[in-house]
């Protein structure tokens, strides 16, 4: 299973958005920006109403972005397996095989 990328789009020189392609800007947003000097913090929301939530901060605008992906990568990943189990019954575990031995009554 693949993801639908992150679209990233440069807002100056110290900030960056990413939206998911085919979804209204405000249903997800990911944004990195430049925290202090020479740290990137990378931030997430669901919403436009709801607060921003760190990922990560500290090293390259690149490492910041890698981060951001990943938790992408990895939501898309738990909305599927979500998706699944509503619509599908959930999997059952193999049960140990039992083995039965037919021995004839020697009475």
């Amino acid at each position: 299973m693949t993801a639908t990328s992150l679209l990233w789009h440069e807002h100056g020189e110290t900030r960056w958005t990413a939206r998911v392609a085919g979804m209204p800007c405000d249903t997800y947003s990911v944004t990195v920006h430049l925290y202090a000097e020479g740290e990137w913090a990378c931030q997430w929301r669901k919403s436009p109403y709801s607060i921003w939530i760190d990922l990560g901060r500290g090293g390259t605008r690149q490492e910041a972005m890698a981060v951001a992906t990943a938790h992408h990568v990895a939501r898309m990943r738990r909305l599927a397996w979500e998706r699944y189990m509503q619509e599908n019954d959930p999997p059952i575990a193999p049960s140990r095989r039992v083995v039965i031995s037919n021995q004839a009554a020697t009475e």
